[in-house]
């Protein structure tokens, strides 16, 4: 084969299956032709391998199933990527296997060190009610302990709520809520605005463990067929991240980004807010294939499931004062 015959060639192609390939004009075929990352030819075995130069990879499906690469839509990759360094809570049926956990991990934890656990859902658990900070207590009390909900709300033990200066005394703040026992005393329940009140103590993470958490999300993402996610939200030191796993080779998916704007965090306020565009650290050219700015995220009010979204009645078992 000629040398502009092989420049010209494909880099990869996968042959012998049955691929969906979601255009109207060939919605299947056996076989398709890759280049530079991007699909160059479809149809039968014989006119895709055809193709092939000295170079190219071929990839016998042996009669499998292949589809295009999933994308996520709404998908909070770097988030995703620091729980995956943490526990997991998304499975547990249960308050008392979740403080397993905590206790599990607290086994072999500095004494002191922050244990952070993500993505539990109080309608998987049998107990039928909310965690509190008694549950974590049982599981812990020589280390503070702070477990996400998958939206809108923290619990946290009471070691965390002394580090933090939580006392009845402590007024909930605006668009937020501190979860209360009889008496007044916080139970560890910490709803929307209430959450930094806690989560201002945790360690951030250094720039390179940033990129280790796109890096192993991205990984993860792969492994299910996910090729491609839009990212809604991100602060500065977010998206400096994904430009520093870019720079490096290490963003694994494509990802567009969206800039958080107007109150999407419950701690901004106008002033920042109004200068946002210049922190963002992005630069001449930031924009390919891999990695690009694709909008804004604004947001004006909180979630239904963690019961902080304004409503013209209250939620179910609440009154209003």
């Amino acid at each position: 084969m000629s040398l502009l015959a092989n420049s010209l060639a494909p880099d990869l192609i996968v042959y012998n299956g049955a691929i969906t390939t979601f255009a109207p004009e060939m919605p299947t075929c056996s076989a398709i032709a890759m280049k530079d990352g991007r699909v160059i030819a479809v149809g039968d075995d014989a006119r895709v391998r055809a193709l092939a130069g000295d170079g190219t990879r071929e990839i016998d499906l042996r009669g499998r199933v292949a589809f295009p690469g999933f994308n996520d839509a709404h998908n909070h990759q770097l988030e995703i990527g620091l729980k995956l360094g943490r526990i997991g809570l998304d499975d547990c049926h249960s308050i008392a296997e979740m403080a397993a956990r905590v206790r599990a991990v607290a086994a072999h934890t500095p004494e002191g060190q922050w244990i952070i656990g993500e993505g539990w859902n109080e309608s998987l658990f049998e107990e039928g009610r909310l965690p509190t900070r008694h549950d974590l207590d049982a599981a812990t009390t020589q280390h503070p302990v702070l477990v996400k909900r998958f939206f809108n709300m923290d619990v946290v033990n009471t070691r965390a709520l002394e580090l933090a200066g939580v006392t009845r005394e402590t007024p909930d703040p605006a668009g937020g809520k501190i979860e209360r026992e009889a008496d007044g005393t916080p139970n560890g329940g910490m709803r929307a605005a209430a959450k930094p009140l806690v989560r201002h103590l945790l360690p951030q993470p250094t720039p390179e463990a940033l990129v280790d958490a796109l890096d192993a999300a991205g990984q993860a993402y792969l492994a299910a067929g996910i090729t491609s996610i839009n990212d809604p939200g991100l602060e500065a030191w977010e998206m400096q991240a994904y430009m520093h796993a870019h720079r490096q080779g290490r963003l694994r998916v494509r990802s567009s980004v969206m800039a958080s704007w107007h109150g999407f965090r419950e701690y901004e306020h106008a002033g920042p807010l109004d200068a946002r565009a210049a922190e963002l650290g992005v630069y001449t050219g930031l924009g390919d294939d891999w990695l690009r700015l694709n909008g804004l995220k604004m947001a004006v009010d909180g979630g239904t499931t963690s019961r902080t979204a304004w409503m013209f009645k209250p939620f179910v078992g609440e009154t209003v004062v």
